[in-house]
């Protein structure tokens, strides 16, 4: 608790670096933490660091493998990077794992 309480002071700051690391702790301290994950990526994304996000954004899909919503976010990161064949698979797959995930096929829509 005390990492997230950390990360989200430093978000409230600003701090972007200070926030990533105090997710990283976070996640690291419990390696089931699905929130801490997802709060992590975000930051991520927000600084552009997209490997790092993409990274993340897979461990959060072995942790929900039913879930659509890590497999949209990792589309969104290709999309991003204009790399529309890694998008679309991954919209594909956000779709095929969570059929009603109005998110993914909104996105899908985007890349068509």
């Amino acid at each position: 608790l005390g990492w997230r309480n950390l990360a989200m002071t430093a978000q409230k700051k600003k701090d972007a670096a200070g926030a990533i690391a105090a997710w990283r702790k976070a996640a690291a301290l419990d390696p089931a933490d699905y929130e801490v994950r997802d709060n992590l990526a975000a930051a991520l994304v927000q600084e552009k660091r997209d490997a790092d996000a993409l990274a993340v954004y897979k461990e959060m899909a072995a942790l929900r493998p039913r879930s659509g919503a890590p497999h949209n976010a990792i589309g969104l990161v290709h999309l991003r990077l204009n790399r529309l064949d890694l998008a679309l698979t991954a919209l594909q797959e956000a779709i095929r794992r969570e059929k009603g995930f109005a998110p993914a096929h909104n996105n899908l829509g985007v890349l068509y």
